[in-house]
């Protein structure tokens, strides 16, 4: 793979033949794999850094992207509808996206700071193709998600809030609001009871854990989800 590092809108604006307003922060390491899709129609804001994969496509109208924002290779941004007046994403930092994990922007999608979505993964703003008026069913609505949220592979339907410091397991479908704090599992999701976040070790166990990471670097201590 071969990364393109850009660090003005010009080089970035040029590479990618985009016309939409560009805004790169001060300092910030935007990589992008040159197999990668850029097209936004309006907005691209990069809030820090950011690495973007091979077969990577992120298309829409209003994107921001926070720090530490990270997509593996052939995710999506965009899907149906989403250069519409009504879209808009913006992602908080410390983002992770999974490989062919997609985040549908029809509607507006909020995310906070410090969200995992696993591969194949999916957020949904709408659900649409036969003539609701044949009596066809038809959802269009915004995803709102806090802070502290790992979804390691699940559906999220549109008109739906997860709140922060929650884990949604693994095949499971969020179709509803879900209180944050918790462990959601199931098709539709209910909340496993008995299971809270965050739940932190006490100080004996933290030290146990963390002696057998005393020589790993910065990269893996971050894939046992533990940042500085």
């Amino acid at each position: 793979m071969k990364y393109l590092t850009f660090s003005t809108v010009e080089g970035l604006s040029d590479y990618f033949d985009l016309c939409c307003e560009i805004t790169i922060n001060e300092d910030a390491v935007v990589s992008i794999e040159e197999s990668a899709i850029l097209d936004v129609k309006e907005r691209l804001r990069f809030n820090g850094d950011v690495l973007i994969r091979d077969n990577v496509r992120i298309a829409g109208r209003d994107i921001e992207l926070g720090h530490k924002f990270y997509a593996d290779h052939h995710a999506e941004i965009g899907g149906g509808s989403c250069y519409g007046s009504k879209s808009r994403l913006k992602i908080g930092d410390c983002f992770h996206m999974g490989c062919y994990s997609l985040i549908n922007t029809a509607r507006e999608v909020i995310i906070g700071d410090v969200v995992g979505m696993g591969r194949f993964s999916s957020i949904h703003t709408h659900g649409a193709y036969l003539s609701v008026l044949d009596g066809f069913p038809e959802q269009w609505g915004p995803v709102h998600i806090g802070n502290n949220v790992w979804l390691p592979n699940a559906t999220v339907l549109p008109n739906v809030t997860i709140g922060s410091n929650t884990v949604v397991a693994n095949n499971s479908l969020v179709n509803k609001d879900i209180e944050g704090g918790g462990l959601w599992a199931g098709i539709p999701v209910k909340r496993i009871m008995g299971v809270n976040y965050p739940n932190p070790m006490h100080s004996q166990d933290r030290i146990a854990y963390l002696e057998g990471f005393k020589n790993c670097d910065e990269e893996e201590l971050r894939r046992h989800g533990i940042r500085n």
